[in-house]
């Protein structure tokens, strides 16, 4: 069924296309985490985002994904 048609059969049912509120995703680290992470990084800025990740699993305790590092290095 392509999208098309199931927008004109929602819009039938309901009178509107509009989509519903969703909650946000949670982070996956600390604010803190976060700081940790950065500071990984600067020690030799010149590492890939999954260099970063693979050192900081150790001190997350869980795997943070090369998106996740590269995200948190451009926000700062």
């Amino acid at each position: 069924m392509s999208s098309i048609v199931r927008l004109w059969q929602k819009f039938q049912n309901t009178g509107r296309v509009a989509d519903v509120q969703r909650q946000p995703r949670r982070k996956v680290t600390t604010a803190y985490q976060d700081g940790q992470l950065i500071a990984k990084h600067i020690e030799n800025r010149y590492k890939t985002a999954s260099d970063t990740t693979r050192a900081t699993i150790e001190t997350h305790g869980k795997p943070v994904c090369p998106k996740t590092v590269v995200r948190r290095l451009c926000a700062q």
